[in-house]
């Protein structure tokens, strides 16, 4: 794992129900700077590496626009940003493509027998941080613009995607 620039330790969630599951989640860029959302479980007093599951894996091309945060929804689910990969106005295109999963927003339920991530949001540029607002459940996503721009984009919800 490299440190520093928008690379490393991106973000943990933890299991809401980690008192009795200890199961919590690391996302992370590794050195090639490819993306990386693992699961793993603690024995309540520090992570066991013999229980990393990888819940995801990114192959990414450039070193920035890495995204990164891992947050549980008020559904209980775990939802993930992911950025567009980097590169100065979003050269691949991948914030409208539905192709990868680079500029969008996504989760998980982590109690499916067989869990598979799902779209949540895309259109995005670096979705780096978001929040669900406690009372209504609607989600706001603070994301990066180009040179003159920043961006909070607003998923009422209930709403499928945003794009």
């Amino acid at each position: 794992m490299l440190s520093g620039g928008e690379q490393g330790l991106l973000s943990v969630a933890f299991d809401p129900a980690y008192q009795t599951s200890h199961r919590f989640f690391v996302d992370y860029t590794d050195r090639n700077g490819d993306t990386h959302v693992v699961e793993y479980r603690s024995n309540g007093m520090r992570a066991v590496p013999s229980s990393a599951r990888q819940r995801l894996f990114v192959k990414d091309f450039a070193p920035n626009h890495n995204g990164g945060q891992l947050q549980f929804g008020p559904d209980g689910r775990l939802y993930w940003g992911n950025g567009d990969g980097g590169g100065a106005g979003d050269p691949g295109g991948n914030g409208q493509s539905l192709a990868r999963p680079f500029a969008k927003i996504m989760r998980l339920n982590i109690n499916a027998k067989s869990p598979r991530w799902t779209l949540v949001a895309y259109g995005l540029r670096n979705p780096w941080r978001f929040s669900f607002d406690k009372k209504t459940g609607d989600l706001y996503i603070g994301d990066v613009g180009q040179d003159n721009w920043e961006e909070v984009d607003y998923l009422k919800r209930g709403t499928e995607t945003i794009a």
